[in-house]
């Protein structure tokens, strides 16, 4: 904006005003001079180019912040639907699937104390629970990370606009 200001203010004229003193003049009355100057762009091509130019630039640049805002609100957007996603993937966790596999390995524990089950069973269950458990820790752990960038977006966003 700074470049587009002083090119619009080169395409005016230029008036200058000078007061001196000339010791080549023989005649003392002659050596002081006063004088005006008027600049007075002709065909202001080149003014204009610059003003084009810089109206150019200021336009790129707020094209460019205008897409980078957007870039923002679309991670924002994405990571909300991934903690929205992981909240969802955890209570369906805590809620269906290990409650279920507890409940199969408790069983398989039971069939295998009253001599009905096999230990490979129960040990597959418990492979299974502690997969279930290992999953829920997964999800838990992808919820703080996306915790901290939706945070860390929210900052940049806030500090952004402020800017």
């Amino acid at each position: 904006r700074a470049r587009l200001d002083v090119a619009e203010a080169n395409r005016r004229p230029v008036f200058t005003a000078n007061a001196g003193y000339n010791s080549l003049w023989a005649d003392e009355s002659k050596r002081w001079m006063v004088g005006v100057g008027i600049q007075i762009p002709f065909t202001g091509q080149r003014q204009n180019s610059a003003v084009r130019r810089a109206t150019a630039e200021v336009s790129q640049r707020q094209w460019q912040t205008t897409q980078a805002h957007r870039d923002l609100r679309a991670s924002i957007g994405d990571v909300k639907a991934a903690i929205q996603a992981g909240y969802s993937r955890l209570e369906i966790l805590d809620e269906r699937h290990l409650p279920n596999q507890r409940a199969h390995w408790e069983a398989s524990l039971n069939e295998l104390a009253s001599g009905t089950g096999a230990l490979e069973d129960a040990i597959d269950s418990a492979r299974k629970l502690t997969g279930v458990k290992l999953t829920r820790e997964t999800v838990i752990r992808d919820l703080f990370s996306a915790r901290a960038r939706y945070e860390a977006l929210q900052t940049t966003q806030a500090t952004g606009l402020s800017n």
